[in-house]
């Protein structure tokens, strides 16, 4: 089971039974919400990247001096995570992980 394999490698152990109900009903609950997720990661992404084209808009009309020290570089695209990734990443910041011997 893949709630098995994700705490044997994030806490060296496995899960107890009402952890895997959590898991369950966690990753569920994130499926659910996955479409809007993505709409609201497609509307973020459009408006850095409509940000990116003003900021680069702006440097192109600077003086030379201020472009070398301006950053360069392309805008990341950023994709919604999915249900298992947030699960692992919920485990991850969790005080066992961190005090995990």
């Amino acid at each position: 089971m893949r709630v098995q394999k994700v705490y044997e490698i994030v806490y060296g152990r496995m899960p107890r039974p009402e952890e895997i109900q959590l898991a369950v009903r966690f990753i569920a609950g994130e499926k659910a919400k996955q479409k809007d997720v993505s709409a609201g990661m497609k509307t973020l992404t459009e408006t850095a990247e409509m940000g990116a084209s003003k900021k680069a808009l702006e440097r192109a009309t600077r003086s030379d001096a201020l472009k070398a020290i301006q950053n360069k570089g392309d805008v990341v695209e950023r994709k919604t995570l999915s249900p298992w990734e947030t699960y692992a990443q919920a485990l991850l910041f969790s005080n066992e992980a961190s005090y995990i011997n």
